[in-house]
């Protein structure tokens, strides 16, 4: 994510200058070098007078030891930390990072094609010139969006952050029977993969009611409201949301004792 996140910096226009990357395993760094040849790669954080924000593009089991090679350093009053680890709160960032602005983020996957959206939340320590550098940052890699408490970041966890992989989960079992039902692979991962594009345009061009748009399509007595029939005798919405809550309860659940039920 971090990678994705400096590629979609400099498309955006952002000087390479303003730009740091730090990976302090050897073997990562040799790859961040190659990967991000365009800015400099170092094998520790420098803190500066000019520090505006610090990027924590980390896995969540790495949030400690990233945490513990920042604490050295004086960095300014107002620079920001702005986190993109899954389940890491800012009162577990605070222990590193003191009362000085706090964000957290949560991207998903389409950042690397520039077509993320993303959640972000802010501490109240957080003044407005923190919350914009935050937003500026995420809007280079797609969509921003805030949130008003940091717990609703377990539910965008869920829904954008897990939630492209769901979409492939129905896109490999409905190209699967394409395949089953005759079709070669690649006319039917086109079907199905065109037809998952389409979808949003067409829900956006038509007011954006999902309910009302299904009912469009599915003529009575026709083939749409056949299958629809059989995902409802399946169970399908009570299975599309119990998954949705186990990846919230996954996400709630990485905030260990912090969590309240």
């Amino acid at each position: 994510m971090g990678t994705a996140l400096v590629h979609g910096l400099l498309k955006a226009g952002w000087s390479r200058s303003c730009l740091r990357a730090v990976e302090t395993d050897p073997h990562a760094r040799e790859h961040a070098r190659e990967t991000l040849r365009i800015i400099e790669v170092l094998a520790s954080p420098t803190a500066t007078a000019r520090t505006d924000v610090v990027v924590l593009a980390v896995k969540p089991k790495d949030t400690d030891a990233a945490l513990d090679a920042l604490s050295p350093f004086q960095w300014p009053d107002g620079s920001l930390l702005l986190s993109l680890a899954a389940g890491v709160s800012t009162k577990r960032l605070a222990v590193h990072w003191g009362t000085r602005p706090l964000a957290r983020a949560m991207p998903n996957l389409a950042a690397t094609i520039g077509r993320a959206v993303s959640a972000l939340y802010a501490t109240p320590a957080s003044d407005e010139k923190a919350r914009s550098w935050a937003a500026s940052l995420l809007a280079a890699v797609g969509e921003v969006h805030w949130c008003a408490r940091e717990e609703d970041l377990d539910a965008v966890t869920a829904l954008s952050g897990s939630g492209i992989a769901y979409v492939l989960a129905l896109m490999e079992s409905m190209i699967e029977e394409g395949m089953a039902l005759g079709l070669s692979q690649p006319l039917a991962e086109r079907l199905v993969a065109g037809t998952v594009e389409a979808t949003p345009a067409l829900l956006a061009a038509t007011g954006g009611d999902a309910a009302a748009l299904s009912a469009r399509v599915a003529s009575p007595g026709g083939t749409t409201e056949a299958a629809l029939r059989v995902l409802a005798e399946g169970d399908f919405s009570p299975l599309v949301r119990s998954a949705v809550r186990a990846a919230w309860t996954r996400a709630r659940s990485l905030r260990g004792d912090e969590v309240v039920s």
